[in-house]
């Protein structure tokens, strides 16, 4: 237990120093979510793999990497040529499975391509869209830092006080316990952050931070539930006791776009 501990403290430790050397610069804050958009599809799709389902993996991979590059230089969704854009890969992926030689399981390939787009690339781009607004290193870093320390707290505790069961079905070693140190550490951090963004006050932070501190878990579980579905352990060993990039980012991709969306819609950004 202490091994595997040191081991997750190692791995939050490296992402908060990520956050500090590269969201300050966009053009290096677009890589990073480029490659981890990248990478976690790729560790998606191989998952699915165990299932039987082959999904279109070089074009995946391309439009993983094609969406962040799109939203960081202007081309917004709704503009009628990337619309456009969008129809066009669903036509190409009919006719890549069309030239494959078995149409066995083609709806689900099909359907896991896109998915893994959308579950992965698409939600992690709201960091970005973050990042891109006012005070935007303050606001991504807010959401990066107190998504983290969710999950820190909501292991630590869980792990060592943990009595009563989450979600046993689902991931047998979450507990109530732990569902709440997660929540209490994200609202906490929240609230710390609000005093260095002008844009936040104390009551946007706590909502963001109880936002945050359940939709984090959420992703937590959610990635856990896919794992569990595709009989694997971890998504990939990119980290030493932590696992892939996707065992990493999966309470993000649920706690970025609320982020992104409560501090546009709500707060007026």
């Amino acid at each position: 237990m202490a091994s595997e501990l040191n081991k997750r403290i190692w791995v939050s430790v490296s992402w908060f120093l990520i956050i500090a050397l590269f969201i300050w610069i966009k053009q290096i804050f677009l890589v990073v979510i480029t490659v981890l958009s990248v990478m976690g599809v790729h560790e998606f799709y191989r998952m699915t793999e165990n299932k039987g389902i082959y999904p279109f993996y070089y074009m995946g991979l391309s439009v993983a990497a094609f969406i962040p590059m799109s939203l960081y230089f202007g081309l917004e969704l709704n503009r009628d040529w990337q619309l456009f854009l969008v129809i066009a890969g669903l036509i190409i992926l009919f006719l890549l499975q069309i030239r494959r030689e078995e149409n066995d399981g083609a709806t689900a390939g099909i359907a896991i391509s896109i998915f893994g787009i959308f579950y992965i690339s698409w939600t992690l781009t709201f960091l970005l869209r973050l990042r891109l607004l006012p005070e935007g290193v303050g606001l991504s870093a807010m959401t990066i830092v107190a998504t983290k320390v969710c999950d820190i707290l909501a292991y630590l505790v869980g792990s060592r006080f943990g009595s009563h069961p989450f979600m046993p079905k689902v991931s047998p070693k979450k507990t109530w316990e732990g569902f709440w140190a997660g929540l209490f550490g994200a609202v906490v951090s929240s609230e710390i952050f609000s005093f260095f963004i002008v844009s936040i006050n104390a009551k946007d932070a706590l909502i963001l931070g109880i936002l945050i501190g359940v939709f984090g878990q959420l992703g937590d579980i959610s990635e856990s539930l896919i794992k569990r579905d595709c009989q694997v352990k971890d998504s990939g060993k990119v980290f030493p006791g932590m696992g892939g990039i996707l065992d990493v980012v999966d309470s993000l991709l649920f706690t970025s776009p609320i982020a992104y969306f409560y501090v546009t819609r709500m707060i007026g950004l």
